[in-house]
C-alpha cells in the first residue's frame, strides 16, 4: 500500500527557493529507484505557525523507511542549509484518491 511522508515546516526563515531548486531535485535523484513515486510541496500560512509542507510517496513503508536508513545522513543533513527549523515528519497511507 502506497504511504504518504508528510513533513511541516515551522514558520521561521525558509529557503524556498533552495527548497525547490536544490533540495528536492537532490531527494528525487536520491530516492526515485528507492521507491518515491511522487512529491509536492506547498506553503502553508504562517498565521499557522508553519510555512511549507512537503509530501512524499513512497511505494511502502518499508521502502521509505530503506530509504531514509540508507540516505538519513545526506537527505536530512541538507536541512541547514534552507531552513534552522526541524519539521514534524508523520508516516501515512494512502487509502483514497481522486
Amino acid at each position: 500500500m502506497a504511504t504518504t511522508i508528510t513533513l511541516i515546516y515551522p514558520a521561521v526563515d525558509f529557503d524556498l527557493k533552495y527548497y525547490l531548486n536544490s533540495h528536492m531535485p537532490m531527494v528525487a535523484k536520491t530516492w526515485k529507484n528507492k521507491g518515491l513515486t511522487r512529491w509536492t510541496v506547498s506553503e502553508i500560512d504562517p498565521s499557522s505557525g508553519n510555512s511549507t509542507q512537503c509530501i512524499l510517496e513512497f511505494t511502502s513503508a518499508d521502502a521509505f523507511q530503506k530509504a531514509m536508513a540508507e540516505d538519513e545522513a545526506q537527505i536530512m543533513g541538507d536541512i541547514p542549509n534552507y531552513t534552522q527549523g526541524k519539521p514534524q515528519i508523520i508516516i501515512g497511507k494512502i487509502v483514497g484518491t481522486s
